[in-house]
């Protein structure tokens, strides 16, 4: 089936996301499954500040704890959450699953998906490989599949992976890319109820960062509704919860995580009174975004992704006036200055074709939409660019 607009920009804007929705890596490549026998499972404990690597067996794993044997012999119980889910090596790993999370890291969906499938079709004919591989390679397969443009396959391998262990240590990666899935699928409420069902899971696994990430997507079904006041309420909400969650968390790497997230939920503030103003093609509701981004852009002088939101909405306003030559001037100032934002460079580089479109040259319109889905294949320029 394909997605429907305008649901459609928010799963793409999920895909890009990966924050605001999640990583695409699901863990490190690990042992091939062939040499299981002679290698243990690896992951890495945070203790007292100290990362810990840990040689042993996962006998189990859910967001509450991991039940670990050392090759010593001796079982615990570890906090989930001082366990590093994306440095995990299982022993048992079948060695498509590491060919579709290499795939996955490099954009490309369709060796993912022939991957993940090998490595799910792998566990079928071989039944003492554990279940972590029907988990966590359907949580790729999903991803994959959400690459490729295909949401309902999407929202079944998520479907399963979740299915598969309802307290998974990635259950917000399954979570979010189901939302997305149900988004892409025209179906609203149903992105809703799991984002809802994420919020809910992150109350119990004591997961902030879950619940921001559910918060935004939250916001997003709104901004893709249409509803530009309910979205922007709904990102400074998020706002106040980075911030308050930021001050409770015990560790640096955690607050850092936070706060981040926090400011990136502003700034997609900002955006939202921008889609506000293409929808009214308001100039005083363009002048607005710019304005609020330019106080976040006092608020924190530096960043490159506040500075590069600021530069692309004073673009946006230009092209909305008529203005196409100093609009492309802006997009391209924003390439160029605010390199390091990836996700707003994605962004100049999908409105300066717009640009060459408006000014009627389509060989160089044609040029920028291919360094735009080049460059950044996963994101949601890329993905309006096809």
């Amino acid at each position: 089936m394909k997605p429907t607009f305008p649901l459609v920009v928010l799963a793409a804007a999920l895909l890009a996301a990966g924050a605001a929705i999640g990583p695409a890596v699901l863990f490190a490549p690990s042992a091939a499954a062939d040499e299981s026998k002679q290698r243990p499972d690896v992951i890495v404990q945070t203790e007292a500040g100290q990362k810990k690597r840990k040689p042993g067996r996962i006998e189990s794993a859910d967001y509450d704890k991991v039940v670990f044997t050392a090759q010593g012999g001796k079982k615990t119980d570890l906090p989930a959450i001082d366990v590093d889910v994306d440095s995990i090596q299982w022993s048992d790993a079948p060695a498509g699953y590491e060919d579709g999370v290499r795939a996955l890291a490099a954009g490309d969906g369709e060796t993912a998906r022939r991957s993940f499938n090998d490595a799910l079709n792998e566990k079928g004919v071989k039944p003492d490989m554990r279940d972590w591989v029907i988990e966590f390679a359907n949580a790729g397969l999903g991803r994959a599949w959400l690459l490729a443009g295909d949401a309902d396959k999407a929202a079944d391998a998520f479907g399963k992976a979740r299915t598969a262990n309802a307290k998974s240590m990635i259950l917000d990666r399954i979570l979010l890319g189901l939302a997305e899935a149900e988004a892409a699928r025209g179906k609203g409420d149903a992105a809703a109820r799991a984002a809802d069902d994420l919020i809910a899971a992150a109350k119990s696994a004591r997961r902030s960062t879950w619940e921001l990430d559910a918060n935004i997507v939250k916001a997003k079904i709104k901004l893709a509704a249409g509803d530009y006041a309910g979205a922007m309420t709904a990102f400074d909400d998020t706002v106040r919860f980075a911030e308050n969650a930021s001050l409770t968390e015990k560790t640096d790497a955690g607050k850092a995580q936070l706060k981040r997230a926090g400011l990136d939920a502003a700034v997609r503030r900002g955006w939202a009174m921008i889609k506000k103003g293409e929808s009214t093609k308001s100039q005083a509701d363009y002048e607005a975004a710019k304005s609020y981004l330019d106080s976040l852009v006092s608020k924190h002088p530096g960043d490159p992704s506040v500075a590069g939101a600021a530069s692309n909405a004073a673009g946006v306003a230009k092209f909305a006036s008529g203005d196409a030559k100093g609009a492309l001037r802006q997009f391209m100032t924003t390439e160029v200055v605010h390199f390091r934002a990836r996700e707003e460079v994605a962004c100049s580089l999908w409105w300066q074709a717009e640009c060459w479109k408006k000014l009627g040259n389509e060989q160089n319109r044609s040029d920028r939409l291919q360094d735009l889905k080049k460059s950044f294949p996963g994101s949601e320029w890329a993905r309006k660019a096809q």
